[in-house]
Order: C-alpha cells, then structure tokens, then sequence
C-alpha cells in the first residue's frame, strides 16, 4: 500500500473517529427533549408538537454521522458463517459490498 493511500486512510479514520465522539453526545440532547415532553405532558398538560419530531430528526443524524465510527472500530455485527472464514482481503471487499447498500437504505426517507 502506497504511503498516500495510507496517509488519506489514517485521516480518513481520524475524521470518522472525531465525528463519532462529537455525534455521540447527540443522545443527551435527544435524552432532554424528550424528558422536556414528558414534563410538559404531565406536570404542566401541555404537550409540545415538536420534541418528538426533533428527537427522531436527530436520532436520524445519529445513525447516519456515527456509521464511519462505528465502521472504523469494528463494532458492526457479522455474519461469521462466512466472514471469518474469508481472508482478510476477501473479507474487506466484503466489507465494502454489505456496508454501502445498508448505508445507502439508513440514508434513505422513509
């Protein structure tokens, strides 16, 4: 492997990793929102429009921006009928194969 090729992975990894962390507080702000909607709803009877719609909006960034992360510390689930029976060459061409389509369908609207 080349010495550019390497150095544009490292980066890329490095980008992923950055990303990842500061995508990952996402969950608290998710976390308040909808502990202000249950505040609202019960104590005040007031039930907002919006912190649900928002949640789930940021829930959608989150499983998007946090997938090179995730990617890149090895944390997705496989199959290992066939993937730790494959080469590690074979294995990352398999890799690339099933990541781009899920990605493609997580970035999708429903």
């Amino acid at each position: 492997m080349s010495v550019m090729i390497a150095a544009f992975m490292r980066g890329v990894t490095r980008l992923n990793d950055f990303i990842g962390r500061w995508v990952a507080l996402l969950i608290f702000a998710m976390f308040a929102f909808l502990l202000l909607e249950v505040g609202f709803r019960y104590l005040f009877n007031s039930p907002t429009v919006w912190t649900n719609e928002l949640t789930q909006m940021l829930f959608g960034i989150y499983a998007v921006m946090s997938g090179g992360y995730i990617m890149a510390h090895r944390g997705h689930v496989n199959v290992d009928l066939l993937h730790s029976h494959l080469r590690p060459r074979k294995r990352a061409v398999l890799d690339i194969v099933t990541s781009s389509p899920s990605q493609k369908e997580s970035s999708c609207e429903h």
